[in-house]
């Protein structure tokens, strides 16, 4: 009797409003109340709301708020986030020592418990993206601070104390957690304070009814590598009213481009990679509210499918810098022993949806009827999608739209409340002016919204759609239409599936008006590599960031391969209004100064560049005739496998049997030539490679000669990091000094795979073969799996002194920039030199393989070209792009980054336009070699870079397998120079050492484009386009 006393008199203090579909109204002219504890400045929120809400006799709480949107209420507001600390005395203590920074916080998440006899408790996350932060985890009280809704920690402030102790009952930071069918609370603790590692990342588990701990996992080394950011789980259970012992969770890696998952009855975890995990480097940039910033997310957002007994349940997922949405069967991850050996041994369970979205979006949730609520970032709006239709914007709904109170939703719930009903909250957030340091703490900028799942998709076609449960339609299958994984569940694909990329190089034609040279030979797939019975057997490569796999042939298919080349994103550069942005690594100042004449010979640093060299030229290769003649491509060298000088037969007896050299694991990689000399470099894939840079005669002897060490073989071994360790590729400048970049990276393909030696540049002066300066890379650009792999070297009007080196990090996408004059390096990062997903897929003949490599090729205009300003032009190898920017941007060291700096430059390449190499010559022109096309390019900068203006100058099946590095000498008749090395045969089937694998080819640059489209003299409809204008070539 008395209970029903009490609920008759606080229903009566609630007027809902009668027949209104946008959830329950309260009356807000309430006095505010002084309840519990109080500190001066401290109010507290409405005595009748909180009363309501923790007995849990309404659901869903609003505060007043001018902005609200239709069916949603506004149910907390921030001008900046405040903790529920003892005192205000206790307030002070934490801002004085730092622990507390008021004003640069910015919540993640939210997530809702409607307990049954309890209290009910909203949950925020407080991710620690800098210092400053006191609690990652809390809970929202009634109380304020200044009209801010006071954050307690949870399950307490002890478990926030001093993380960096790693004590066991810590949370270090927390970017999302989730509330399960169970009571339960998932937190995912990621460990780090910014870049920092404090402690290894966790999985915790609480009881919500006792704050006690039914799980903690520590994630093994092997799963999470160094450079990891764990930020959202989605909870699996399949066993709800049984106990809740089947439980996986799903663990997006948004910065290691994988996911996770969590055995929980097993305590075992593992990790899994896709290319569709990457980040778009079109998707990079982020406009919210007229305000842009830069953000290369990968993996983040997490959503399954309704559970329905007997059936397998789908995760969606996407990358949040992209416009895509994929899909996977949870049967497949939940799977150990697929990925024991391999994190991307079975891309062909993945699955990318045809059409796309117009912007990115972070996290996104499915109601109980497989409806999917999701944010879009730059339109401010709330989306539904029926994951039973096609995903697309035909298909998607507006449920909400309001450019103020929707920025930035981050966090995406659904929940129940206790009368069974469904509820979406979300938490939104101006997160555009965190990242640019604009934040206002005078006004709104952080809010969690609420409303009923039944009212926001009342009337929209989200809700109309009635067909099977858990079927997907519309989407690329087994990896973008590939040969299905042979254990993999059926299912129902779209009848004209097809990955949404141009097409471009399937139906090309040679751009020429006439070819000078009965080569290149035609250009014809063999019948016999599309056997049915020749399979591949998939290889660990590259474990950690190339999802490099062999798949079975493709099969003959009837899809129409047109259908969807109108999604393929397109990407054209405007320089009145940037592309896009970027932001480069933080730089400290202890680089090493320069030391002029380190070793007390002539100093090749000061003075200008012997002229005389140029007007070298090695006469005697016009008498000598070529092994090969392809196109304007003549052959010099030509080896099944690498052998090397060494000083006797027995020293290389002796090196076979320990080992240390290992006949077919030797693959010749980069080229370079100056003078009487050809350098070639010979990494470390794998062991018993005993030398790593090597040298020949420009004018050969012999057809098959066994390399000679550079600059001696005293300078070749593991032992010692002053020495060379592995080295990709080489540039020799105009001053005649050899730069070397060393990756530092041994046994790269194996799982013994590691950083051996810090990454350095070696510099040698050519006339004497003596090192002359050496640069070991400072430990904050050596980022975990990264490679350091091509180098060029900028000098402006011959000025020796005046030297800078560019090198790319391929699997961390980053540029060091190196100062010969004073020894200072920095290191910048940018969008473009991310690989994009779309362009992963590479075939070789009959290989099929998958890599994810960034930024790689880069070619140099030339000095007192048409411009100005020199420019870097530069592209992903998994890209089909071209980008460049302003050497004079690069030269300087800055604190901040220029948004406008990097730039798109014209079409596309389309389809199976990956490039390894470029290099331009003294007349602008730019050649390249198309690895999957055996084939060699040109373009001529003059005119506009488009498919049209694209040359092909040699192609064969036979001669050009894999042209992998090209560069130019520097005579007066200038050569460009290419080695081929069959690289994909090596990594995945090993070469075949009864046929020539690798070859040294030359030719001129003048006669190669002579009557083609690069030709500067062929003219086309198009005017001469200066990278420095705008360009638009459509």
């Amino acid at each position: 009797m008395k209970k029903c006393f009490l609920l008759l008199v606080l229903c009566c203090s609630i007027i809902p409003f009668r027949g209104d579909r946008r959830g329950y109204k309260f009356y807000h002219n309430e006095r505010i109340l002084n309840v519990a504890r109080e500190s001066p400045g401290v109010l507290n929120w409405s005595r009748t709301q909180w009363i309501c809400m923790v007995l849990g006799i309404c659901s869903i709480i609003p505060q007043p708020a001018q902005a609200d949107t239709p069916n949603f209420k506004t149910i907390y507001q921030w001008n900046q986030l405040e903790f529920d600390y003892e005192s205000l005395y206790q307030r002070q203590i934490d801002i004085d020592s730092g622990v507390f920074t008021p004003g640069v916080i910015a919540p993640i998440d939210v997530d809702v418990y409607y307990a049954l006899k309890q209290r009910n408790q909203v949950f925020v996350t407080i991710p620690k993206f800098v210092e400053g932060i006191p609690a990652t985890l809390g809970t929202v009280t009634n109380r304020t601070y200044e009209g801010n809704p006071l954050i307690k920690p949870y399950p307490d402030w002890q478990w926030h104390r001093n993380p960096e102790g790693c004590h066991t009952d810590r949370i270090v930071s927390v970017f999302r957690v989730k509330i399960d069918e169970c009571g339960r609370l998932w937190v995912l603790d990621t460990g780090k304070v910014g870049e920092k590692v404090i402690c290894r990342p966790q999985i915790l588990c609480f009881d919500l009814s006792t704050k006690q701990i039914l799980h903690r996992h520590l994630l093994p080394n092997d799963v999470v590598s160094n450079h990891y950011l764990l930020v959202t789980p989605e909870v699996d259970v399949r066993d709800p009213n049984s106990g809740c012992r089947d439980t996986f969770v799903y663990i997006a890696d948004v910065l290691g481009f994988s996911l996770l998952v969590y055995d929980v009855a097993h305590d075992k975890s593992w990790r899994i990679q896709d290319k569709t995990f990457y980040p778009y480097p079109s998707h990079g940039t982020y406009t919210i509210a007229g305000e842009s910033f830069d953000l290369m997310d990968g993996l983040l957002g997490l959503a399954l499918s309704p559970h329905y007994p007997g059936q397998d349940r789908i995760l969606f997922y996407h990358a949040m810098s992209s416009p895509t949405e994929n899909w996977v069967y949870t049967s497949h991850l939940r799977n150990s022993s697929i990925f024991e050996h391999d994190a991307a041994a079975a891309p062909q369970i993945f699955n990318t949806f045809a059409n796309q979205r117009s912007t990115q979006t972070a996290a996104e949730a499915i109601d109980k009827d497989g409806v999917m609520l999701f944010g879009l970032m730059k339109d401010t709006q709330i989306m539904c999608w029926n994951t039973r239709t096609e995903y697309g914007r035909k298909n998607f709904d507006v449920v909400a739209v309001n450019p103020e109170t929707l920025q930035f939703p981050s966090g995406v719930k659904i929940i129940r409340n206790k009368k069974g009903e469904q509820e979406l909250w979300i938490l939104t957030s101006r997160f555009q002016k965190v990242a640019n340091g604009s934040l206002n703490p005078k006004e709104p900028n952080f809010r969690i919204l609420a409303g009923k799942v039944e009212d926001i998709l009342y009337g929209t076609k989200c809700r109309s759609k009635q067909t099977h449960h858990n079927q997907v339609t519309g989407s690329f299958g087994g990896g973008y239409g590939l040969y299905p994984f042979e254990n993999a569940v059926q299912i129902e694909r779209h009848e004209n599936s097809e990955m949404a990329v141009d097409n471009w190089f399937q139906n090309w034609h040679q751009p020429f008006v006439s070819i000078p040279y009965s080569h290149p030979l035609n250009y014809t797939r063999n019948h016999e590599d599309y056997s049915h019975d020749k399979s591949l057997s998939p290889v660990r490569l590259l474990p950690v960031l190339m999802s490099l796999n062999v798949l079975k042939p493709e099969r003959k298919s009837s899809r129409n391969k047109h259908q969807y080349s109108n999604t393929f994103f397109k990407v054209e550069p405007d320089l009145k209004e940037p592309y896009r942005h970027y932001q480069d690594n933080e730089e400290s100042s202890g680089d090493r100064k320069y030391h002029p004449n380190p070793l007390g010979f002539p100093d090749p640093f000061h003075g200008r560049a012997n002229d005389d060299q140029k007007n070298q030229t090695y006469e005697e290769e016009h008498y000598l005739r070529p092994l090969e003649v392809t196109g304007p491509f003549k052959t010099w060298y030509r080896w099944k496998t690498i052998d090397f000088a060494y000083p006797s037969s027995w020293d290389r007896a002796r090196a076979i049997v320990k080992g240390d050299y290992i006949e077919e694991n030797n693959l010749p990689l980069g080229i370079e030539v100056y003078k009487n000399r050809v350098f070639i470099s010979l990494p470390k894939w794998k062991k018993g490679v005993p030398v790593t840079l090597a040298q020949l005669p420009r004018v050969p002897k012999e057809e098959s000669p066994a390399l000679i060490p550079f600059p001696n073989w005293d300078w070749h071994s593991e032992k010692n990091c002053d020495l060379m360790t592995s080295v990709f590729r080489m540039q020799v400048d105009t001053c005649g000094r050899l730069w070397v970049l060393d990756s530092g990276k041994i046994s790269i393909t194996t799982e013994e795979a590691t950083q051996h030696c810090p990454p350095k540049l070696l510099i040698f002066d050519l006339e004497t073969d003596q090192l002359i300066e050496k640069y070991i890379f400072r430990k904050e650009f050596i980022l975990q799996d990264g490679l350091y792999s091509n180098i060029i070297i900028d000098i402006r009007e011959d000025n020796c002194a005046d030297a800078y080196a560019y090198m790319s990090d391929v699997w961390r996408f980053g540029i060091v920039v190196y100062r010969l004059f004073d020894g200072k390096a920095w290191r910048i990062t940018d969008h473009l030199f991310y690989p994009d997903p779309l362009a992963a897929r590479y075939k070789l003949h009959h290989l099929e393989f998958y890599w994810m490599d960034g930024i790689f090729g880069m070619a140099l205009s030339p000095a007192g070209h048409a411009y100005e300003d020199r420019m870097l032009y530069f592209h992903s190898m998994s890209g089909y792009r071209e980008f460049y920017v302003k050497a004079s941007y690069l030269r300087e060291e800055k604190s901040k980054s220029d948004g406008n700096a990097f730039k798109v430059l014209g079409q596309s390449r389309g389809d199976q336009g990956h490039i390894s190499s470029s290099v331009m010559d003294d007349n602008g022109i730019m050649y390249f070699n198309l690895v999957t096309r055996d084939s060699m390019g040109c373009w001529d900068s003059r005119k506009p870079y488009k498919r049209a203006n694209l040359g092909i100058i040699a192609q064969s099946r036979d001669t050009l397998v894999f042209p992998n590095d090209l560069r130019l000498d520097q005579e007066k008749k200038q050569s460009m120079w290419v080695l081929t090395n069959r690289l994909p045969y090596y990594l995945m089937e090993g070469l075949d050492a009864s046929i020539y694998n690798f070859r040294v080819m030359s030719a001129y640059t003048d006669d190669s484009i002579r009557g083609g489209i690069c030709d500067p003299a062929i003219q086309n409809s198009d005017t001469f386009v200066e990278p420095l204008n705008d360009i638009h070539c459509d």
